[in-house]
């Protein structure tokens, strides 16, 4: 598995390689692009999930009989787990952002937050 993942990714990037003289960056940046997209599009849609994981394990711990409640207990905490760890990997992207000073893809952008006005 592990050769079949290193050459799918070596398979990637051969072109930018075979052409070293004339660097082409354009495929490179395609590349990139393609990437940036799918996970501009991927994260929020998993973060949701989550989201809709967790009340889902907290309905069926409020609903769960006594004896059960040890069970529903991990799942629930199993739920909060992925989400910190996927809002986690956010922020720290967030932050290499920053410190690098790179311009990235915004994986969640605060301006499409609805919010309230006051």
């Amino acid at each position: 598995m592990k050769k079949i993942f290193t050459a799918s990714i070596l398979a990637l990037f051969a072109p930018m390689f075979a052409f070293a003289q004339t660097l082409n960056t354009t495929y490179f940046a395609s590349i990139m692009g393609f990437i940036q997209s799918l996970v501009s599009w991927v994260f929020p849609l998993a973060i949701t999930i989550g989201l809709l994981a967790f009340f889902w394990e907290l309905i069926q711990y409020i609903r769960a009989p006594a004896d059960k409640k040890g069970e529903q207990r991990t799942g629930l905490l199993y739920s909060i787990l992925a989400l910190f760890i996927m809002i986690s990997i956010v922020g720290i992207l967030r932050l290499l952002q920053t410190v690098t000073g790179t311009q990235g893809v915004n994986v969640i952008d605060h301006n499409s937050i609805p919010t309230v006005q006051f």
